[in-house]
């Protein structure tokens, strides 16, 4: 371990593109044993590891106990997950030699679709009771779905034990029915590149590219246009106003416009004939959907309609917290609680569309304690005269009917909605009345959901018939569309799982540092990181592949590429693993993409500040609104014992383990905040501030900075 100091000699001019990867192999094994250097000898490297054992001991015994009360309570009630449904059927066939025999015996033939996404647990059971009779159908490149557990290595260790001829024989249907040639060309160009054996999990050159098989394209559909890929590029300055995102969706919109003003022609492979494109015909395909809404602002500001395909955590939506609170109304006036809890909710239900009450009606009930006079609480009086004879469902349903929540919710539009999530609601009641659930458990359900920041996603998106449709790449799997644009490349790849204190990995088992003067990294965790990014680069790339083959006739990829940043002309395994977005692969294969690179004027594409100001609220409407005071009425404060100040504070409370550079980095934000809060902008007295030399010395560079340069003109506002 003492003796790596090496160099590697340096290759001569005209080597092969062979022995310039052989250096870089050589490299990246020295690399990896130079990490191990970090301990003296190999007696320090496993100490750090039993350093950790004690602490997962306590970790596994925490988990061994819950895994018991999780299984009593389930089995107690009756209600299972589908993978302990698994977990049963293979404990039944392990078990049982006669069933297992049976069922081997009954199946003619077992086929499996989606084999590439097949889990541990499921080829457990197949392997179990399979008789040499398993047809599996799959494509390793389309597999996408490893945070649901699913096993790409499964499919291609039979894949590569077929083609030899063991145990099996594959078959490839490699023949592509979907799209134009153009497209099939340009995504093996792109794929013959960057996927192999080793990061993408397929020796894509090999034996996986694709074949151009529908030729109606050639006949009936051909056509003088260009279905060629195109990658509008656009140049970005980094002070610009405007985003890559806003950007990009105005390039799209006004992409859609000229296809569409222009009678672009696509193929009905249906009808075999050639006809006009239609906004059905386009989708925007991206890695996430946090941006969906500025797309469907922009595009709608262009007069592009856009229909959004996406599943929304209904957490968020109004009626889970209208539900919620006429829950708690319904258990505040049964045990006659008027408190700070009850005001809420009946303030919360009063102002929803539900009643829509003026602020002075509220103000009023508030007031003079006379709640019993609205109709809020004569319509719970009503539900709670006949609650205790009334299951969960019933209850729930009463308060739907009886606040009049489909009617209402009429007045502010999204009524499918409205519609998806009270069915929600509904089938969830249904689900936890068989566990016995009472209506103080349902409301502490989803109170606890909401406190916790958990999610209950639904498909959300109602299409119009005629729209440009948005999802994510995860959501078009399956999919198919004419013309597909491909934004959002520049988004940096969710990695965010390395940052966690304690991982899991399947090689190495619980994964947590040692504390020794501060919390410090196991062996384990450099092997586990190096592990992770070689799935997740792949599964990335597969995830490219995914996105770009759901398209039929023309690709179209919008983003800032500069030839300044490609790569080097040898594409190694090392860089791949360095990917981190989309844009990254493209910028490394640059020099075979030139032929697709259409420059974009940001001029032309009818950027707009207007669409701003309509869609934000000017922000200086808001600072220039008089100061309004507020007459503060004793009986409408909280009393001292309902409210002690003194246990309540603004900031956000954090409930995790800090090491001692987290509290340090901590303290240092305070002081800063505390000095900008103190400090006149205009005329700073330095000496006043009781702060460190280091704090003054950034506080002065940050008010002399070119920034606030005109600093005395403006009008400064400030946080309390």
């Amino acid at each position: 371990l003492n003796n790596l100091d090496i160099k590697l000699p340096t290759i001569p001019r005209g080597s092969s593109d062979n022995a310039k990867k052989l250096k870089n192999d050589i490299s990246k094994i020295l690399t990896k044993i130079q990490n191990l250097c970090n301990y003296e000898n190999m007696e320090e490297m496993k100490n750090t590891i039993m350093a950790t054992k004690d602490f997962i001991t306590v970790i596994i015994d925490i988990i061994q106990k819950l895994d018991i009360r999780v299984n009593n309570y389930k089995k107690e009630h009756n209600v299972y997950e589908f993978t302990d449904i698994n977990k049963l059927a293979i404990q039944i066939v392990k078990e049982h030699d006669e069933i297992r025999e049976e069922l081997k015996n009954y199946f003619h033939e077992i086929m499996i679709d989606e084999y590439q996404d097949t889990n541990d647990l499921q080829e457990t059971f197949i392997s179990l009771i399979a008789n040499h009779n398993v047809y599996m159908v799959g494509d390793i490149k389309q597999s996408i779905y490893r945070f649901r557990n699913a096993n790409p290595s499964i499919f291609k260790e039979k894949y590569d034990s077929y083609a030899s001829h063991k145990d099996g024989i594959k078959i490839d249907l490699n023949k592509n029915f979907r799209s134009r040639e153009e497209v099939l060309v340009d995504i093996n160009l792109i794929f013959n590149q960057i996927m192999d054996d080793n990061i993408g999990g397929a020796n894509y050159q090999e034996s996986h590219k694709m074949i151009f098989g529908n030729r109606t394209y050639c006949e009936e559909g051909s056509t003088n246009q260009s279905y060629q890929t195109e990658i509008l590029n656009y140049a970005y300055e980094r002070n610009s106003i405007y985003s890559k995102d806003e950007i990009e969706a105005f390039i799209i919109a006004n992409d859609i416009k000229n296809k569409v003003s222009s009678h672009y022609q696509i193929f009905d492979k249906d009808e075999k004939i050639l006809r006009d494109i239609e906004y059905s015909d386009f989708v925007i395909l991206m890695d996430r959907s946090s941006k969906f809404d500025l797309y469907k602002k922009i595009l709608e500001y262009c007069k592009i309609p856009l229909t959004i395909l996406k599943d929304e955590n209904i957490l968020n939506h109004t009626e889970i917290y209208l539900i919620k609170n006429l829950i708690q109304l319904l258990l505040k006036v049964d045990k006659k609680e008027y408190d700070e809890e009850f005001r809420y909710a009946f303030l919360s239900i009063g102002r929803s569309y539900l009643c829509a009450l003026k602020d002075q009606e509220l103000f009023n009930y508030i007031m003079n304690g006379n709640y019993q006079d609205s109709d809020i609480i004569k319509k719970i009086d009503n539900i709670n005269r006949k609650k205790d004879q009334s299951d969960l469902l019933t209850i729930i349903r009463d308060l739907i009917d009886n606040f009049d929540f489909y009617q209402k919710a009429i007045t502010v539009g999204n009524i499918d909605f409205v519609i998806n999530d009270l069915e929600y609601i509904e089938k969830l009641a249904t689900d936890l009345l068989s566990l016995d659930y009472t209506l103080e458990d349902f409301y502490h359900y989803l109170d606890n959901m909401i406190e916790e920041n958990l999610e209950i996603k639904l498909p959300i998106g109602v299409e119009e018939e005629n729209s440009v449709k948005i999802m994510t790449i995860h959501k078009s799997k399956g999919l198919e569309y004419p013309i597909c644009y491909y934004a959002g490349l520049h988004n940096k790849f969710n990695v965010r799982d390395l940052k966690e204190r304690i991982l899991f990995s399947e090689t190495y088992g619980i994964i947590i540092p040692f504390y020794q003067d501060g919390y410090i990294d196991t062996i384990y965790k450099s092997l586990y990181t190096e592990e992770f990014y070689n799935d997740e680069i792949s599964e990335k790339i597969r995830l490219f592949y995914v996105a770009l083959t759901r398209c039929k006739e023309k690709m179209i990829l919008v983003t800032s590429l500069d030839e300044n940043d490609s790569d080097e002309d040898v594409l190694t395994e090392d860089t791949k693993l360095k990917y981190r977005s989309f844009l990254e692969i493209l910028k490394s294969i640059y020099h075979q993409l030139t032929d697709f690179i259409t420059s974009v004027d940001l001029n032309d594409i009818g950027l707009s500040l207007d669409y701003k100001k309509r869609i934000n609220r000017d922000i200086t409407e808001v600072l220039e609104l008089p100061n309004k005071k507020m007459d503060l009425i004793d009986d409408f404060k909280l009393k001292e014992e309902e409210y002690d100040i003194s246990k309540r504070h603004y900031s956000k409370q954090n409930h995790k383990l800090l090491t001692l550079e987290e509290q340090q980095n901590m303290k240092f934000g305070t002081k800063i905040h505390e000095a900008f809060e103190n400090i006149d902008f205009i005329n700073p007295n330095f000496e006043e501030l009781a702060i460190d030399d280091f704090i003054k010395n950034k506080i002065k560079n940050f008010l002399d900075s070119d920034l606030l340069q005109n600093r005395e003109e403006a009008k400064i506002y400030k946080e309390f």
